[in-house]
């Protein structure tokens, strides 16, 4: 019995070591699929993304490929356009010769030309004396004319002091004065007469003491001089006005007191001036 024990438990244990053998024999397989599975799944994740890579390297250098192509080939057009233009059109030359070789012409007899003939001038007529002779009246006709007395108009006065003269200009109007004063048909009466202005002792040169008055005595251009024989004909123009002796020039400021041949007396501040005729002050 003991045997038949033994027996059952050697065939028990036999079977059981024939069990466990392919159970591990399957476990090293589970293993074996489960390594090789995930280094699959790695390949297939990283192969994407090399391929992707190797798409975006050959896009790249195929797009410099093409530029550098490109612009070989616009080098290439630029410099045949300029040879081109600097080459000289062979068919253009050969159409159109730059010179021409013509014939020698003939010479044949030259012809005279003719003689330019100038005609004369149809002579004028002359007048002749008999016939003016013939045309003229018998009798002379006699012309009545004014007769002038020299005499009678150097002794006589023609009132020129009494024109108006502030029209003209300062140098016309100083001519005429002038050329009045030294016209030899002025009576001997009125030279006689005539007294000339003569400047006041006390007066004060303005030239020579422009500093005494410089800020003091008012602006004044004096733009016409005009000095006559008679205190009622002489006048002055200042600052655009026509002022006579004994007028203001300036309201309550500057008086007009005498009008001399070449220049003419003011009174300001109670002093008289003497000032060139036609003269600037400046202020």
């Amino acid at each position: 019995m003991s045997e038949v024990m033994k027996a059952l438990q050697q065939s028990e244990q036999a079977y059981q070591a024939q069990i466990s053998q392919p159970h591990s024999s399957s476990s090293t397989r589970v293993n074996a699929s489960k390594t090789t599975r995930w280094w699959l799944v790695g390949v297939f994740a990283v192969l994407p993304i090399i391929a992707i890579l190797a798409m975006m390297a050959y896009l790249h250098f195929n797009q410099v490929a093409n530029t550098s192509s490109q612009l070989e080939t616009t080098d290439a057009e630029k410099n045949q356009q300029q040879a081109t233009r600097f080459e000289p059109n062979e068919s253009s030359e050969k159409s159109e010769p730059l010179a021409k070789l013509l014939p020698y012409p003939e010479l044949t007899g030259l012809a005279a030309l003719p003689k330019a003939v100038a005609k004369p001038l149809p002579a004028k007529p002359k007048p002749s004396s008999t016939s003016s002779r013939n045309n003229a009246p018998s009798e002379g006709r006699r012309i009545e004319t004014d007769q002038v007395n020299l005499s009678q108009t150097s002794e006589q006065d023609w009132n020129v002091d009494d024109l108006d003269l502030s029209g003209l200009s300062p140098e016309l109007a100083q001519r005429f004065q002038s050329a009045l004063e030294k016209h030899p048909a002025q009576s001997k009466s009125q030279t006689q007469t005539t007294v000339m202005p003569t400047k006041p002792q006390d007066a004060i040169n303005l030239v020579g003491h422009e500093s005494d008055y410089r800020g003091r005595l008012p602006k004044m251009n004096f733009e016409t001089h005009m000095y006559s024989s008679k205190s009622q004909s002489r006048w002055i123009k200042v600052n655009g006005n026509n002022v006579h002796e004994g007028e203001w020039v300036i309201n309550k400021l500057v008086k007009l007191d005498q009008i001399l041949p070449g220049s003419l007396i003011v009174t300001f501040d109670n002093q008289q001036l003497q000032i060139p005729a036609l003269y600037e002050w400046q202020g």
